[in-house]
């Protein structure tokens, strides 16, 4: 190494000789791997989608997360793989696993449906809101027109019912229910 920095170098096509740099340590600690001038305490950079490979020789491989406000253990946060599954914990707790089929579960580790939402004893499991006047879940299916809109809404304190781009029933606050009003 030269300066404030110190190279780790391999030979170019086993010839004798310092060769390429492929990873460097700079005054201050940081590490580059594929990265002349890391930014970071650790900088990986490469020309392939793919950049850090992390493999446990465990039943799961997790990255643990953690800074100066963080409470408990630090393993309590993480991200990583449990066999083909993707995996979220908080609290030392899986909370949102992603399975190899593209299934997402929160609140349950083996989602049963494309989106699959545990909410154990909440009553209240799950809250779509917008800064609008209006909030909507659209459904559509393979014989949903594209401009046609089925949907659930909230309008104000109102529960409506959208079918065909128009809201077909009103279920008001204070109980009285309109059709096609």
């Amino acid at each position: 190494g030269l300066g404030n920095h110190v190279d780790l170098s391999v030979p170019n096509n086993g010839s004798a000789g310092l060769g390429d740099t492929v990873m460097r340590l700079v005054d201050g600690g940081n590490v580059g791997i594929g990265a002349a001038t890391p930014d970071t305490l650790l900088h990986v950079s490469g020309s392939t989608d793919t950049v850090a490979h992390f493999e446990s020789t465990d039943a799961e491989g997790m990255i643990a997360f953690s800074d100066n406000a963080s409470t408990g253990n630090w393993y309590d946060r993480r991200i990583g793989v449990h066999g083909d599954d993707l995996s979220f914990v908080t609290n030392g707790a899986r909370r949102m696993t992603i399975l190899d089929n593209g299934s997402v579960g929160i609140g349950t580790t083996a989602p049963s449906n494309v989106f699959h939402v545990n909410g154990s004893t909440a009553n209240f499991v799950a809250r779509f809101e917008s800064t609008d006047s209006e909030v909507y879940i659209g459904l559509k299916d393979s014989g949903s027109s594209s401009g046609g809109h089925v949907a659930i809404a909230a309008i104000g304190d109102d529960l409506v019912l959208r079918a065909g781009n128009n809201n077909a029933a009103r279920l008001k606050s204070d109980g009285k229910l309109g059709i096609g009003t």
